[in-house]
């Protein structure tokens, strides 16, 4: 819940959590989560705050501004309760599809995915 509401909010999200990626993150065969969120090692957390809290703070404005960027292209997918987000259901049907192996479309069409 946490990480929605960050995106929600237009913040850059810090995700503390080895298999987030491969277990939790929405359509990842659609976002790029990591053009956007930064990702630290759960063990690199518990040993080592100090240096991640002066990594984050340090993170050159040129590499905040690309993630901002990118967080803003995938947020109305990620925000599917936002006004005018009606990209998340295009994506559910578009995944649908794919999974019932009856779809001809191609993922990044614009139709289906406006982003």
């Amino acid at each position: 819940r946490k990480f929605f509401d960050a995106v929600a909010q237009g913040c850059i999200p810090v995700v503390v959590a080895d298999q987030w990626l491969f277990s939790f993150a929405p359509f990842p065969g659609h976002i790029d989560h990591e053009s956007y969120a930064v990702f630290i090692s759960e063990d690199r957390w518990m040993r080592d705050l100090k240096g991640v809290i002066r990594e984050l703070e340090d993170m050159p404005l040129e590499e905040l501004a690309l993630r901002y960027r990118a967080l803003r292209d995938v947020m109305l997918l990620l925000t599917y309760d936002s006004p005018g987000s009606h990209a998340l259901g295009s994506v559910l049907l578009w995944e649908m599809e794919l999974r019932c192996g009856t779809t001809t479309l191609d993922p990044r069409d614009e139709d289906i995915y406006p982003v």
